[in-house]
């Protein structure tokens, strides 16, 4: 269980004001509604953790039994908890012993039970006598009365709650009954109470929803210990939608989610289902075969009942929530419910219903031939074994023109052929196609799909045909293929591939115009620009030659990436480009020319017109469908953008987008160091170290495309410094001259400078402050974000520190200035104020450390205000305690403070916090007291929460 409360603010503020109109005289009563799991119990037993001293809970539960079972259960449990405490005699001061002997009729420790003949009668003294109880012990101070699971609750129990909601109607209490919404529609009887309950005045219904996807990764941050990855929140938010215990119940000790059900949640959800009468489960095992969703007609058809039987036996499903309305069908609350209930199905009921829905949908395909039926009847037949009759639809979803099936759905459907094709008779002649042809379908759907790991093997498998019937134009696009999927997986081979492609390739053809085109962009992100000018020159001939939109779109394309490799400036080398793909209709060009113009940008500094373009490109990519093969690459230019501008909460949200696109390796890589490049500048080490895990090189690494590297060797140099691990970043730093070659300058100078800085002040690198001197000296400068890289690059590495020091810094800054990237701008000031101080001119080194501090406060980078403060406090530079400069942490915490709240999210207690910083337990204490003030929450597991929330760690 996740030691955090994920969501329900807007929950906890409802029971909180309740509970302050209770504490004012007038008695509250909240009805907290929810289905199974979905965090009922957790929401109440933190609001009753937060009660101010002095407030008084009772508690008592509803037990799942029969009606013959104990009466007035979750009462008596609050009497023996109170007979506990005070005593029979106790009880008797506060009520008298009349009253107390009442009550021995529900807990016979009490004393003894008075006879009587009027059973109604001694009913209700007895309900007279709890009463007078409860204003008892209200006359101590506000009380929370709990009844938790009120949907078990038997019909005593549901007479004494009306008796005293409706009584008790000018106290200090808060009544809180707790029920599952699913059961209580069940429930007639208490069903009809809650419903007059809810129109009383001084009751309150919450009814609790799933958690939002946000929500489900802090309740995971919780579980797990750490952040968890966009991915894996999305992922177990799809499957729990949101449901708490389902979440819990989906995670595996490794953070992994679990790939199919507990025991344990398996029997949750088929409860709800267990209680429905038989025929209503017998349906809903033909509605589970169907799928999430199943139509109303396809249901009748598939299990032979008219609408009005079928409603009927449907109706109990509905009205118990297992079902739901949906269109002119009904589907499963849960996605959950379904597949416990498939998991549970015989092996003949399976194929006997998918047999059933196979021939109704394959008979009313005829009227109805969209691809999405033949896709279905195609998963039909073939889980009713019927590989023959599954081969023919699947080929025939395939290759409809139908617009509705996907790449995704397309590559499945072309994979159970190929499965199926050595298990039915003739398959080349049923299909009219051959098994190589069926495989360059899979393989191109594969590519566009970004499967690259299903897509390697059925390339493969291609060129295993290729070799008895040779086709050097097949085997060319093959290889175009190959080379895509290759760089998606960081595979070595990119460039090989292309190069062999061209040779194979027609003399002039279109796929050659696309192999050269793809060649020169592959050659330019790798720095090797002038290989890629003869390939322009050769593309731009065959563009003259080829009355091809595409092939002349490739050859602009090109022309305008080699024009910014020799400095020309990439809206005019890109704008004709762009309005031409436009014009053509040519969408993938567009967005070919799209990424290549944000690159440039980029490498330019230009990142306000990046940023404008690069979330017009996005769209587009979701308007073509290509929102996985584009967006990914796209998302990433955008990031850089918004990190370089100090727009890191956009970043963020642009990270996490993308990360649920589902993105090729090489592009997740990348957002995944961006992600920790931000988390570094914010102190949010917990996060960077996750990132970390997750960037481990994959297996086969394509050490010619230094783009990736470069940008993980700068997280980790920025990671080791910032974490004050010199020998890392001494290790790191010495291997980045290596890896610069063959790269683009524009991937190379941020990487530089990180490891210039990194390094400036560290014993013993006096080496390597030499070669990072050397490779800057090498590389590239066509412009004022190069020339800005440069001067910080060159003030970090001077040796030993000359007087001009200050004036390298500033003009640094005022590179940073002029680009409008802040957060470079605030690491040279404080530099440059640094070296001021050293030379004594401390109220110089001021209005440059004021500066630089409201910047690391607008973006919340804690390492950056450390090192503001360690200058200043080091320079004895009074900043005033009252001035808005002086360095803090988000919310006014000390540096103190924020070191007593990482050990907070430790889990450690006041003694140990104590011992870890060398000070009293209680200083301990007034310290947690002063960070729960600032963070203006109630307890410790909010501070820790809120930590989190805010990247205070």
């Amino acid at each position: 269980m996740s030691p955090l409360l994920a969501g329900r603010q807007t929950e906890l503020v409802l029971l909180t004001d309740a509970f302050k109109d209770a504490g004012q005289g007038s008695t509250r009563t909240v009805l907290v509604s929810g289905e199974a799991g979905v965090g009922k119990t957790r929401l109440i037993r933190e609001f009753l953790d937060r009660l101010p001293s002095g407030a008084r809970s009772l508690t008592g539960a509803c037990l799942d039994q029969s009606d013959a079972g104990l009466p007035y259960g979750p009462f008596r449990s609050m009497l023996r908890d109170l007979e506990r405490e005070y005593g029979g005699a106790g009880i008797a001061a506060l009520i008298g012993d009349p009253s107390r002997n009442e009550l021995a009729r529900l807990l016979p420790a009490l004393g003894a039970t008075p006879s009587a003949d009027d059973a109604a009668l001694a009913k209700a003294r007895m309900f007279e006598a709890f009463r007078s109880l409860i204003e008892a012990i209200c006359a101590g101070g506000t009380c929370v009365l709990v009844i938790e699971d009120a949907h078990w609750a038997d019909r005593a129990t549901q007479d004494l709650l009306t008796y005293l909601v409706a009584t008790l109607a000018d106290f200090p209490l808060l009544i809180l009954v707790s029920f599952r919404t699913e059961e209580a529609q069940t429930a007639n009887q208490l069903r009809r109470i809650l419903t007059e309950l809810s129109r009383l005045v001084q009751v309150i219904c919450i009814d609790l929803a799933g958690l939002t996807q946000a929500e489900v990764a802090q309740q995971l941050n919780g579980i797990l210990g750490e952040p968890a990855s966009p991915e894996v929140a999305a992922a177990v938010h799809r499957v729990s939608e949101g449901v708490p215990l389902f979440t819990e119940a989906l995670i595996g000790p490794d953070g992994s989610v679990r790939t199919t059900l507990p025991e344990s949640l398996r029997g949750l959800l088929l409860r709800m289902v267990e209680d429905l009468p038989a025929e209503t489960q017998q349906l809903l095992k033909a509605t589970a075969v169907g799928g999430t969703a199943v139509e109303h007609e396809l249901l009748t058809q598939v299990t032979g009942q008219e609408t009005p039987e079928l409603t009927a036996t449907i109706g109990p499903a509905v009205t118990a929530k297992v079902l739901l309305g949906a269109g002119d069908g009904y589907a499963f609350r849960h996605g959950l419910i379904r597949d416990a209930i498939v998991a549970g199905l015989l092996p003949g009921e399976t194929i006997e219903l998918h047999r059933r829905y196979a021939e109704v949908l394959t008979a009313t395909a005829l009227d109805d031939s969209r691809t999405w039926k033949s896709a279905a009847i195609a998963r039909h037949w073939l889980a009713a074994r019927e590989p023959a009759r599954a081969f023919d639809a699947a080929w025939s979803a395939c290759r409809s023109k139908d617009e509705q099936i996907g790449v995704d759905e397309e590559l499945q459907m072309l994979e159970m052929v190929l499965d199926l094709w050595n298990r039915v008779d003739k398959p080349s002649d049923k299909a009219g196609a051959s098994r190589l042809d069926v495989l360059e379908l899979a393989a191109g759907a594969a590519c566009w799909a970004c499967e690259s790991a299903r897509g390697l093997v059925l390339v493969e498998e291609a060129f295993k045909e290729l070799t008895e019937q040779p086709a050097p134009e097949r085997s060319a696009e093959l290889l175009q293929e190959r080379a895509i999927m290759r760089r998606m997986m960081i595979v070595p081979g990119e460039v090989d591939d292309l190069q062999e492609g061209i040779r194979l390739a027609g003399q002039t053809s279109t796929l050659r115009a696309e192999l050269l085109g793809q060649l020169s962009r592959a050659l330019i992100v790798r720095g090797r620009h002038d290989e890629a000018r003869p390939l322009g020159v050769e593309l731009t001939d065959l563009a003259d030659r080829l009355p091809s939109a595409g092939t002349r779109l490739e050859s602009q394309i090109t022309s305008a990436a080699l024009a910014v490799c020799d400095g020309g400036d990439p809206q005019l080398a890109f704008a004709g480009t762009l309005d031409d793909a436009q014009a053509y209709g040519c969408g993938d060009h567009e967005i070919v020319a799209y990424v290549c113009l944000l690159r440039a940008l980029c490498s330019r500094g230009q990142h306000p017109v990046a940023i404008d373009r690069g979330r017009a490109a996005l769209e587009l990519a979701v308007d073509l469908g290509r929102t996985r093969y584009a967006g990914p690459v796209i998302a990433n230019q955008l990031v850089n953008s918004l990190v370089a501008m100090g727009r890191w909460d956009e970043a963020d949200k642009v990270i996490d987008g993308a990360l649920l696109m589902r993105p090729p390796l090489i592009e997740r890589l990348k957002l995944l160091v961006w992600s920790g490049i931000v988390a570094v500048g914010r102190g949010d080490f917990s996060t960077a170290t996750r990132v970390v895990r997750e960037l481990q090189p994959p297996a086969g690494l394509d050490a010619d495309d230094g783009s990736y590297r470069l940008g993980r060797m700068r997280f980790l140099i920025e990671l080791a410094a910032a974490e004050g691990r010199p020998d890392d970043v001494a290790g790191l730093a010495s291997l980045l001259p290596a890896v610069i070659p063959n790269t683009d300058p524009g991937d190379a100078w941020p990487a530089v400078m990180a490891a210039a800085l990194a390094v400036e002040n560290l014993a013993g690198c006096e080496r390597i402050r030499e070669e990072l001197q050397l490779t800057a000296a090498a590389l590239r400068r066509l412009g004022p974000l190069e020339n800005a890289y440069a001067d910080t690059v060159s003030a970090s590495l001077l040796s030993p520190p000359s007087n001009d020091a200050v004036e390298r810094w500033l003009a640094a800054a005022q590179s940073w200035l002029d680009l409008e990237q802040p957060y470079s701008r605030a690491q040279t000031l404080v530099r440059a104020a640094a070296s001021l101080a050293a030379a004594e001119e401390r109220q110089a080194a001021k209005p440059l450390l004021i500066e630089a501090s409201q910047v690391a406060r607008d973006l919340s980078a804690r390492p950056l205000s450390d090192r503001i403060a360690t200058v200043a406090r080091r320079a004895r530079i009074s900043l005033g305690v009252n001035d808005d400069s002086v360095p803090r942490a988000p919310f006014g915490l000390t540096e103190r403070e924020c070191e007593v709240l990482r050990l907070l999210v430790a889990g450690l207690s006041n003694r140990d916090i104590a011992e870890a910083l060398t000070i009293s337990p209680k200083t301990a204490g007034v310290h947690i007291s002063n960070i729960l003030r600032k963070l203006d929450v109630p307890t410790r597991a909010a501070a820790a929460s809120a930590a989190h929330r805010h990247h205070l760690l």
